[in-house]
């Protein structure tokens, strides 16, 4: 991620079932559509203010669009992401040939998924330097 942090924070969807984790606490935002849609526990409420800017907001609501049940996690300097998809995208199926050209597109539209990620994010966007 672009930012230093020390906090592990979790952003799963409002109606998922987070266990307790100790040190952490719920995080309220100031937008109510990300609050409909996200709850965050974090250990840190100054950290995860800093990671989560009112754009950054927006942008995990807009990405919840296209990945629904979208799930994060803040955690060693990293955002690890789970973008849930009715697919396997990790076993072929043993009926198709992984050289037909249906399996490549889908492997290609998976590819560009995971980009427009990096891109709605702005995760390539190095605003602060991490020297």
């Amino acid at each position: 991620f672009h930012k230093h942090f020390h906090s592990a924070t979790r952003i799963a969807p409002r109606t998922a079932k987070l266990p307790p984790i100790r040190h952490e606490t719920p995080a309220i935002f100031e937008n109510p559509e990300f609050e409909s849609v996200f709850q965050v526990r974090t250990t840190d409420q100054v950290d995860i203010r800093y990671l989560l800017s009112t754009r950054m907001l927006e942008r995990f609501v807009e990405l919840n669009r296209s990945f629904p049940g979208l799930r994060a996690r803040f955690a060693d300097e990293r955002l690890m992401l789970m973008l849930p998809s009715p697919r396997d995208r990790f076993e072929p199926s043993v009926l198709v040939s992984v050289r037909s050209r249906h399996s490549i597109e889908a492997f290609v539209r998976d590819v560009r998924e995971i980009l427009s990620v990096v891109d709605e994010l702005q995760l390539n966007t190095r605003i602060w330097s991490k020297t």
